[in-house]
């Protein structure tokens, strides 16, 4: 009987070993596989940082050294500006990987959301969402049809240096059906912050700042506050106080626009007195949306901001109706003012809620 067994029992135990050796094979095949794995995701942690939560962003560090970092800022436009970063993308399904290694980022202050443009869903892909388009309201009071980005797949945006504290991933979950100076995507350049931090934009020195805090990027003296009190209807969008040609108004600052003062104000102003010449046009904004408006020169004086007002000629504006005087026309309803009249000047934007701006100018 004993003997009987014993052959059994040594096929058994041969089978437990020969199986044994088989799942030690997969077991260290599942552990280099892991490795591999982990070495991918040490290479390109930042995407993972930001796999949960809508916003992504780190939170700033004033005390980290360096406390800002430098990129550059390139011209497309008298009125528009580009940054360089890199675009990500993280399926919570499956692995998509880096998308592009440069892509360009239009820094609209006019801007509440980060926006991919036609040319940045061309070059990256992303997963769309199966639902209704939603309907932004522009500045001139037009309307703005995005489509949001699907909720398995989250597109990611970096800069190419990064602060003492680390890189800043920013999240973009909407697109338009728009192409802009060939940007892959436009956003609000506080959304490149860390939260609350500040960036610094200077078209005249092509550099773009992004600092762990509001003082970190008002280096040296002769800043102006821009205005007094934010706009209550969209925290994001940054006020400018004003005179035009000694008339007190209440401009948008729009890092993505011309310069723009609305008919109600230029005729009760009675600015067209200083036109020497007036040509009509179109501007065409966000969505492809077209407004028409009149093209005028006339050497127009504008005084910037609060406490220390900054002098600003502008020898050319445009002149266009709003089309409505609800949501963020109501907050600026005589205007707006952007890069064609500030090419020269600094300004600095903090990211906390209500926007500060402060405007420094030779």
């Amino acid at each position: 009987m004993a003997g009987s067994r014993q052959p059994g029992t040594f096929g058994r135990s041969a089978r437990m070993t020969a199986r044994a050796k088989w799942i030690g094979l997969i077991a260290a095949a599942m552990a280099v596989a892991g490795s591999l794995a982990l070495v991918e995701l040490a290479r390109s942690w930042p995407i993972w940082l930001a796999t949960w939560g809508r916003d992504a962003r780190r939170a700033a560090e004033p005390s980290a050294q360096p406390n800002h970092f430098v990129v550059p800022l390139v011209r497309r436009s008298p009125a528009h500006v580009v940054v360089t970063g890199a675009a990500y993308a993280v399926g919570l399904a499956s692995w998509r990987g880096p998308r592009a290694a440069s892509i360009d980022i239009l820094l609209d202050t006019g801007a509440s959301l980060p926006l991919l443009t036609s040319d940045g869903a061309r070059a990256l892909r992303p997963a769309t969402a199966e639902r209704l388009k939603l309907e932004l309201h522009g500045f001139a009071g037009h309307r703005v049809n995005v489509v949001p980005l699907g909720e398995d797949e989250r597109l990611q945006l970096t800069l190419a240096a990064s602060t003492g504290a680390g890189p800043v991933i920013t999240p973009v979950w909407h697109a338009l059906a728009d192409a802009l100076h060939g940007a892959h995507v436009i956003l609000p350049p506080t959304h490149l912050a860390p939260r609350n931090g500040a960036v610094l934009i200077d078209p005249g020195g092509s550099r773009f700042m992004v600092c762990e805090s509001l003082e970190s990027c008002l280096q040296g003296a002769g800043w102006t506050r821009l205005a007094r009190k934010p706009c209550e209807a969209n925290l994001e969008l940054l006020a400018v106080d004003a005179a035009v040609d000694g008339h007190p108004a209440r401009l948008m600052l729009d890092t993505g626009g011309h310069t723009l003062l609305f008919s109600r104000f230029y005729t009760k102003a009675g600015l067209a007195a200083r036109e020497s010449s007036r040509r009509m046009g179109t501007l065409i904004g966000a969505g492809d949306t077209p407004i028409d408006a009149a093209r005028v020169r006339g050497s127009y004086r504008l005084v910037l901001g609060v406490g220390t007002p900054v002098p600003c000629p502008v020898p050319e504006l445009w002149v266009a109706p709003a089309r409505e005087r609800s949501g963020p026309v109501a907050c600026f309803p005589d205007g707006a003012i952007g890069l064609d009249v500030l090419g020269a000047c600094e300004i600095v934007i903090s990211e906390a809620s209500p926007r500060q701006g402060y405007l420094r100018c030779p």
